[in-house]
C-alpha cells in the first residue's frame, strides 16, 4: 500500500465521520429532544452542526463537488486505481 492509497483512505474515513455526524447528529437532536437529553440542546453542538448542513446544502444547490471527494478522486488516480 503506498502513501497516496493510504492518504486516500484516511479521506475516505474523514468523509465517512463527516456524513456520520450530520446523520446521527440530527437522530440525536430529534430523539434526545424527547428524552430530555441534555447535550442535544447544547448551542456549540447545535451551531456546528446545523453549519455542517449548511456547507453540504450550499454544495448541492451550488452543484459544487465535495472538496474530499475530488481531493480522493486525484489520490486515487495518482496511484493508478483509476484509469
Amino acid at each position: 500500500m503506498t502513501t497516496t492509497t493510504l492518504l486516500a483512505d484516511t479521506i475516505v474515513v474523514v468523509h465517512l465521520t463527516y456524513m456520520a455526524i450530520v446523520i446521527f447528529g440530527q437522530l440525536g437532536i430529534m430523539v434526545g429532544h424527547h428524552l430530555g437529553w441534555r447535550w442535544t440542546r447544547n448551542p456549540i453542538f447545535r451551531i456546528i452542526h446545523l453549519t455542517m448542513i449548511l456547507y453540504v446544502a450550499y454544495e448541492a444547490i451550488e452543484g459544487i463537488e465535495c472538496p474530499l471527494t475530488v481531493w480522493e478522486r486525484d489520490l486515487r488516480i495518482e496511484a493508478g486505481q483509476i484509469p
